[in-house]
């Protein structure tokens, strides 16, 4: 079966247009933002978000069985001989430095140490929050004191971005959320935050469309934004998920495919900072 990717891509590109910015904002970053990025083209923004530490053998034998994943049994047998796939920190900052980028990392609290965190600060990279609850939010000053960072924006766990969430993050001035799904373009929700939403995430790309299929959806719409200056590409690949073959192939096509176009990537966090 042929698959039409250029239905795909249209409807990804119209999704957001739904969405009304507030009147007197403008999509765009400011010339006058004190950031070294160049108004010309597109950026991409790589994000990752931590659900976990380590997955256990039996979640990893199921998943090898579920989605029939040779590889998936390698990382099963690497867990129960005492290793943690799972912890791929160091690998994921090493490649995209490699790349001459850094990106953000939404931690679940829970998750959060202080050497790991340290760890990406001083490697140039963000840490934002992976929330479940409002309650996440109010720690934000807590952490900020317990880690010695500024934490200026949040994904919502499993996407789900409701009214007390946003009015928390209001009332705490947070900057940015990026919890929305599908979008080639930050706006500004009704509460003034900046959404700066995912435009392509892992589960979906490999599980969904596998890595061909996948590579050509994402060059095919890098193609049609690459002279927009609003557009900003968000990709997402959890720390877990790139233990996996798959993934991370995917992932550096990604960083590949930005050094070749002459992308530029930045963080959420640097990007809010710049975007009026």
């Amino acid at each position: 079966m042929q698959l039409d990717l250029s239905l795909f891509s249209s409807r990804l590109q119209s999704l957001f247009r739904l969405v009304r910015p507030i009147k007197g904002c403008s999509n765009r970053l400011s010339a006058e933002a004190e950031s070294p990025l160049e108004l010309t083209r597109m950026l991409f923004s790589m994000t990752h978000d931590v659900d976990r530490l380590v997955t256990g053998v039996v979640e990893l034998l199921s998943l090898a069985q579920f989605r029939q994943d040779v590889d998936l049994l390698r990382l099963a047998f690497r867990r129960a001989c005492g290793k943690n796939p799972d912890d791929t920190f160091r690998r994921i900052v090493q490649t995209e430095s490699s790349y001459g980028t850094s990106s953000t990392w939404s931690f679940q609290t829970k998750l959060m140490s202080l050497d790991l965190i340290h760890y990406l600060v001083d490697n140039g990279c963000e840490v934002a929050l992976h929330v479940v609850s409002p309650e996440d939010l109010r720690l934000k000053a807590k952490l900020q004191e317990e880690y010695e960072i500024e934490i200026l924006g949040f994904r919502a766990h499993y996407h789900r971005l409701g009214h007390d969430i946003l009015e928390v993050a209001r009332e705490l001035s947070y900057v940015y959320d990026s919890s929305l799904y599908g979008g080639t373009s930050p706006f500004r929700l009704p509460n003034g935050l900046l959404e700066i939403p995912i435009t392509f995430e892992d589960g979906y790309l490999v599980h969904l469309y596998r890595n061909r299929n996948a590579k050509r959806l994402i060059e095919q719409t890098v193609r049609q934004h690459l002279d927009d200056k609003n557009a900003v590409f968000v990709f997402n690949f959890h720390n877990n998920t790139l233990a996996r073959k798959r993934e991370w192939e995917l992932f550096e096509f990604v960083l590949r495919l930005g050094q070749e176009y002459g992308i530029q990537s930045t963080t959420c966090g640097k990007l809010a900072g710049g975007w009026s």
